[in-house]
């Protein structure tokens, strides 16, 4: 969706973006605060000798003869003067200049914790604990902000100065990273604080973009991705890079992050806090940004952020606890979508801890699909965002459930199929213990277990293979201290429901091998056969004989959609086969999730909720109990 912001702002007569991409001069947006720069582009292309007597050039033609920043790199070429209208004419007509554009500045999205609590489980009722897979050790996270109070205690050290300031440079100031807002140090711990962090064995290094007063120009920001690039080459550390900042749209910038994330170094950035559609700010608008709105305490939305569909992931943002930049220990409350852009850049250096090699899009692929689905209350966010906003939940604990889970598919004749694996391990303590996000057990002093569902936060692997009649599955696991009894009465039931939930009266007297551990549990989505899994070392073997689910193929369709959730209420909204009226089978996309729409048919833009609109030709039209095709 963020690569079509030229074709909706045509749609809707965004002039503003309509002049960037068909001008040499592109002016800022009526309402930005503007520098009073110009952002002169060079080629890429041309060497460092060409850089220099264009920018002599260039300077020649400003009255003004001072230079306010300069970038000469493979990320970007870049002169910022300032310039009268009629400077801005002959200096676009100077060789190897691509296009000028007005500067306007960034803001740290700051509007004014239970955030951690809330970041590692899929329930919204908080237990009081923040338990993650992994501390981000040997990962660096590289915060582009306001600064860093070095000494705070959350960071012991790890907090660090990498040897360049950007304000500095062009402020002719001597902070060397310090913060002198509180923006920056707040940010920083959320990400890495050894209390109040995501990732509390992470390597802060504060790249100061933003000054005193919380603001900067672009150019200045432009300089702090170009160091970050070159550095992270120099040490070749797995990196992230978090902006909490943001500002009105700027294609050179964009151009910028874009090369930054073609390098292989992902970007976290705040979605914003003008209760608008993210797509028209930067740098939440760039496709290859991991863009993060935010939530409040409870499971609701915060009021003021952004929202749209070039938002990827949701994370707490109101009222969030980090470290305050006035003492070495003090802490503070700050509201905003900068709040949530660290937490995500924690769960991200996680990620690069367990597998540095992972790509900016393979990292935004994992946390999209380890987030919490369909949980939080949209009821505060702009209606007109409601549906193109992903209600994704930021989870750092199924990334190590995800991982570690190793399967085998062999196959001996040929049939097409689909199977989900839900991965479960249990362990015994005294508290409750989040094991994956459809089953929680919870072990009391009494030794009794209860498994529950918790239906709106499913984590599953999806694998679409070529399989035998009779599939064997193999993960590997940790030994249990002694033989499970064979689970197999409740895990067909299970499975046959389709429900991903076992009710209290299904493991009556099986409490001993609940406790012990079930290693291993499959849902069989849409197959017809004999499903035999094993859990080696124990060598448990279940067999389950799987009745086909209607709506997965042609030769089975379902009734309706409504059919679908009568048929299994967590049934996922997407395309399955409907037979139409005329006793033909044919692919629709039914609305599983929404409440509002579950059991509907969707076809292009019709809304069957509406009293004038009909279904395609050779569907039936259903008022009761809901108007459905």
């Amino acid at each position: 969706m963020k690569g079509l912001i030229p074709i909706l702002c045509f749609l809707f007569s965004c002039s503003f973006f309509q002049y960037v991409q068909t001008r040499r001069v592109i002016r800022a947006a009526p309402d930005a605060e503007k520098t009073g720069c110009y952002i002169v582009s060079l080629n890429k292309s041309i060497s460092t000798t060409d850089f220099r007597v264009t920018e002599k050039k260039i300077v020649a033609e400003s009255s003004d003869s001072h230079i306010y920043a300069e970038v000469d790199s493979d990320l970007a070429k870049i002169v910022t003067v300032r310039l009268s209208e009629d400077e801005i004419e002959k200096v676009k007509e100077l060789p190897n200049v691509e296009y000028l554009e007005e500067e306007t500045l960034a803001y740290g999205t700051q509007s004014l914790s239970y955030a951690l609590d809330q970041v590692d489980q899929c329930s919204t009722t908080l237990d009081g604990q923040y338990d993650p897979p992994r501390d981000g050790e040997g990962v660096d996270i590289y915060v582009l902000d306001s600064g860093v109070r070095y000494d705070h205690a959350e960071f012991e050290g790890r907090a660090k100065y990498p040897g360049y300031d950007p304000v500095d440079e062009y402020e002719n100031e001597d902070q060397n990273g310090l913060d002198c807002n509180g923006h920056g140090t707040h940010c920083s711990s959320l990400a890495a604080g050894r209390i109040l962090g995501v990732a509390k064995k992470a390597t802060i290094y504060s790249v100061r973009v933003l000054g005193c007063g919380n603001s900067s120009p672009w150019s200045t920001i432009i300089d702090g991705l170009n160091y970050v690039v070159n550095r992270v080459k120099e040490t070749g550390r797995p990196s992230v890079i978090s902006m909490s900042l943001g500002g009105s749209y700027s294609r050179t910038v964009d151009n910028t992050l874009t090369s930054v994330i073609n390098d292989g170094i992902p970007i976290v950035a705040a979605a914003g806090n003008e209760r608008a559609d993210a797509c028209t700010r930067t740098p939440a608008s760039n496709n290859g940004v991991i863009t993060v709105g935010g939530s409040k305490n409870g499971g609701g939305m915060y009021y003021n952020t952004n929202g749209g569909s070039c938002v990827d992931i949701i994370a707490p943002g109101q009222f969030v606890l980090g470290a305050a930049h006035t003492c070495q220990d003090c802490t503070v409350y700050f509201t905003g979508t900068s709040m949530s852009t660290p937490l995500v850049s924690g769960a991200v250096a996680i990620l690069l801890q367990q597998q540095s090699s992972l790509t900016p899009a393979e990292i935004k692929r994992k946390l999209t699909e380890m987030c919490c689905r369909n949980i939080l209350d949209f009821t505060d966010l702009l209606p007109s965002l409601r549906s193109t906003t992903p209600n994704c939940l930021l989870n750092v604990n199924a990334a190590e459930l995800c991982s570690d889970t190793t399967i085998v598919v062999t196959s001996t004749e040929t049939a097409v199929s689909t199977f989900t694996t839900t991965s479960i391990s249990t362990k015994t303590s005294t508290r409750t213990t989040r094991l994956t996000s459809t089953i929680r057990t919870t072990e009391t002093s009494t030794s009794t277990t209860r498994i529950t569902s918790v239906q709106t936060s499913t984590i599953r692997s999806t694998v679409t293979s070529t399989i035998s009649s009779t599939t064997t599955l193999v993960k590997t696991v940790t030994p249990s201290p002694t033989s499970l009894p064979s689970p197999t009465p409740i895990c067909c039931e299970m499975l046959s429901s389709g429900s991903g939930s076992l009710e209290d009266d299904q493991i009556e007297n099986n409490d001993d091998s609940l406790v012990q551990g079930i290693k291993y549990i499959a849902e069989l989505v849409d197959v017809n056969e004999t499903f035999i899994f094993t859990d080696p070392p124990n060598a448990i073997q279940l067999t389950c004989n799987i009745p086909a689910r209607a709506g997965f193929d042609s030769s089975n369709p379902a009734a309706s959609c409504s059919s679908m959730v009568e048929d299994n209420p967590n049934t996922p909204s997407g395309e399955y086969w409907i037979t139409n009226s005329d006793g033909v089978a044919v692919k629709a996309f039914c609305e599983l999730e929404k409440e509002e729409a579950k059991g509907m048919m969707r076809v292009a833009n019709v809304d069957m909720r509406e009293t004038n609109s009909s279904c395609p030709s050779g569907l039936a039209l259903l008022t009761t109990p809901k108007r459905t095709c």
